[in-house]
């Protein structure tokens, strides 16, 4: 369970199990990387960031057409912003989050760029809906 508010964030094994980071490669069973802890949590939208840099580069220098699906989990609780990016906004986590999110983009995009392949790739940068608030929106049948 993760508490989600002010100083109280993080995982209570006393409460629900320890869940874990999972990977997978087509045509072979998802394997455990590592427990999903605070620590790693903090950490987690850099690796996924390095990850997808690595897969561009990989295949734009095999001329390789790919397809990557890169899923932030950054602004969805518990808002844990990465040590580097604490306070950048002094506007608190959620906004260091979001600032967090940004710079990892922009580090998508330059892969991008620099891989030689910015006029031939198509990227879309797409919410999830609400947030964690579906009350702020004008309706809420936009989400279903």
């Amino acid at each position: 369970m993760w508490p989600s508010t002010g100083n109280k964030q993080g995982w209570n094994a006393n409460v629900a199990p320890p869940e874990y980071i999972y990977e997978a490669h087509k045509g072979e069973k998802a394997w455990q990387v590592a427990e999903l802890n605070v620590n790693r949590r903090r950490t987690m939208e850099a690796e996924i960031t390095s990850r997808a840099v690595d897969f561009i580069k990989r295949n734009a220098n095999a001329a390789k057409p790919f397809f990557a699906y890169v899923a932030f989990s950054l602004v969805h609780f518990p808002t844990l912003p990465n040590p580097e990016f604490v306070g950048k906004t002094g506007n608190g986590d959620w906004a260091d989050c979001l600032a967090e999110m940004d710079y990892r983009t922009g580090q998508i995009l330059d892969a991008i760029k620099e891989a030689g392949i910015e006029e031939n790739t198509m990227h879309a940068a797409v919410a999830g809906g609400s947030g964690n608030d579906a009350s702020a929106l004008p309706s809420t049948e936009i989400c279903k």
